[in-house]
């Protein structure tokens, strides 16, 4: 009777599990991807790739680093999966054209965002680092390396004298 007792309960907090996953997954939230060129998305037209972060204020961004020179085209897609896309005069239809970027610099950084209805899309070039700051480096490492040894200068000085 025990082992009967116990399989029912196993089949009850398993179905409970199953619906309650169907339940949790029909009230998510929607999810965004970026499918596109494999120079800008890392892979060619995946619309499962590149999940964009929801901001929590309405929109969704995704950052993409170190993008070469080149023009590149992407679509927004809703869930995962290629049925409704979004460009950047957001029409969402399968038919619709592509949006395209135009980096002009290599390494540059480009963010696509979302905003419900339509995508948009930044560029930041890389930027260089001056070359006071390399200087301004130097200087505090010298600064480092003088106030040590003063350190050690005293430390020893006041150990001879104690």
């Amino acid at each position: 009777m025990k082992k009967t007792i116990k399989k029912v309960l196993a089949a009850v907090l398993a179905a409970t599990m199953i619906i309650g996953a169907m339940a949790v997954s029909a009230f998510a939230a929607d999810t965004y991807n970026v499918a596109g060129a494999s120079g800008l998305c890392g892979v060619e037209w995946d619309p499962s790739a590149n999940q964009m972060t929801d901001n929590g204020d309405g929109t969704y961004s995704i950052t993409f680093t170190g993008i070469a020179a080149g023009t590149y085209e992407f679509k927004v897609v809703l869930g995962g999966a290629w049925g409704t896309e979004y460009n950047l005069e957001g029409d969402a239809s399968l038919g619709g054209g592509n949006a395209s970027v135009t980096v002009d610099e290599d390494d540059s950084t480009v963010v696509v965002s979302f905003d419900g209805e339509k995508a948009s899309v930044a560029v930041n070039p890389v930027t260089e680092t001056p070359a006071g700051d390399a200087s301004h480096t130097a200087l505090f490492v010298a600064i480092a390396a003088a106030a040590a040894a003063a350190v050690v200068v005293i430390a020893k000085k006041r150990t001879v004298t104690e």
